[in-house]
């Protein structure tokens, strides 16, 4: 900001803010209407318009909300892959979804799942071409990290013993992870932040983790997972009542019903909650869904890369160091599978009225004798 001269960098942030946030929902209003026409994609701004961490968030800006256009635009470009024939066309989608992935990366780590969640899906549903795109989309990814890498360490902008003293390994969020609730811990950073080097950080903490999973024991570590669980995924406010609580400029009565302390926020907490809950009961609708048509069908259908994609984020934050911000950026993802939910409620729900009608049909036709008894619901093709 300071390039372009502004300095009123809380005003530029949040400006930015909406703007990345209003251009993913475009991006995901596109995806949706690609796959499943203009209704859906209506419904899916609705379901948006719902979700409270798109406007609590606006605010807070940090890399939980500045990956949700590149989730969106990974997600039609796969939507785009799997539809089209071109190859010359396929290879531009393919690197073009391998640099959305990068960038998504650099923002935030979590967003390479999607990428893995492409490679399953591609592997069991599509033919070569297709397997081949997601192998060039890999290609991109890998060389846009090394490019970047490279150009990094030749600008000389960080010293290496720098890196070495200050840098937290991996084994760091594993560790802090298995604290109940599985959230930040700022013993555990000070305990990690107090060795000298790299490596000795991470023996340390290899020999952290060793302990607690001993220490907990097989219930121990299952009553671990299921406090972690509900503490990343039954909050429907995201985090964001105690992000917001932070310093407050002011304290009107929004701040009184979005922050953790505020005179209105349990109100708040119960509509969100509810909202989260209903979402993740669809959720698991989808699961079953695609279990069900992949027993009735013998084959994968296109939301089972999205099915996958939360999947993963879900397994991955029972080993990582969590909290429930960590879902903003996928709450595009998880709100297609949320819309997959209700989609097949409403398709059993059609199936059942129109097999009950064909029944009383068949009835009325054994009754009367009269053979051809015509239906009195039309069945049109979805």
């Amino acid at each position: 900001m300071s390039i372009f001269h502004i300095g009123n960098y809380i005003a530029a942030g949040i400006l930015t803010n909406i703007v990345l946030t209003d251009i993913s929902l475009v991006i995901l209003c596109l995806a949706v209407k690609k796959l499943w026409g203009k209704k859906n994609a209506v419904f899916a701004l609705l379901l948006s318009f719902l979700c409270p961490a798109y406007i609590t968030y606006l605010p807070i800006f940090y890399t939980d909300t500045f990956p949700l256009p590149l989730m969106n635009t990974i997600l039609l470009l796969y939507i785009v892959i799997l539809k089209e024939t071109d190859r010359k066309k396929l290879l531009g989608y393919g690197i073009l979804l391998g640099f959305s992935v990068f960038l998504g990366f650099e923002l935030k780590a979590t967003v390479v799942i999607v990428l893995i969640a492409a490679i399953l899906h591609v592997f069991f549903v599509s033919g070569i071409k297709k397997t081949a795109v997601i192998a060039v989309s890999c290609l991109a990814f890998f060389g846009s990290i090394k490019i970047y890498d490279y150009a990094f360490e030749s600008s000389k902008m960080l010293d290496d013993s720098l890196y070495d003293t200050y840098n937290y390994p991996y084994t760091h969020w594993v560790m802090m992870g298995l604290r109940n609730p599985g959230g930040y811990n700022v013993h555990d950073y000070k305990f990690t932040k107090s060795f000298p080097t790299r490596q000795a950080k991470t023996d340390a903490n290899i020999a952290q983790i060793k302990s607690r999973i001993a220490e907990m024991g097989f219930s121990g570590m299952l009553d671990h997972l299921g406090q972690k669980i509900h503490y990343t995924w039954g909050d429907g406010a995201f985090f964001s009542q105690k992000l917001l609580e932070r310093k407050p400029l002011t304290q009107g009565v929004v701040r009184e019903i979005v922050t953790e302390h505020g005179a209105y926020f349990s109100v708040y907490q119960i509509i969100v909650n509810g909202i989260q809950y209903a979402i993740i009961l669809l959720l698991s609708i989808s699961g079953l869904a695609g279990i069900y048509k992949i027993k009735h069908d013998g084959e994968m259908d296109f939301i089972s890369f999205i099915r996958l994609s939360v999947f993963g984020l879900f397994v991955f934050l029972l080993i990582w160091e969590s909290k429930s911000k960590y879902l903003v950026n996928f709450l595009p993802f998880i709100y297609f599978v949320a819309i997959d939910g209700v989609r097949f409620i409403f398709d059993k729900k059609e199936g059942i009225k129109h097999d009950t009608t064909r029944n009383r049909n068949s009835l009325l036709q054994r009754r009367s004798g009269i053979q051809g008894y015509p239906c009195t619901v039309k069945r049109t093709d979805a």
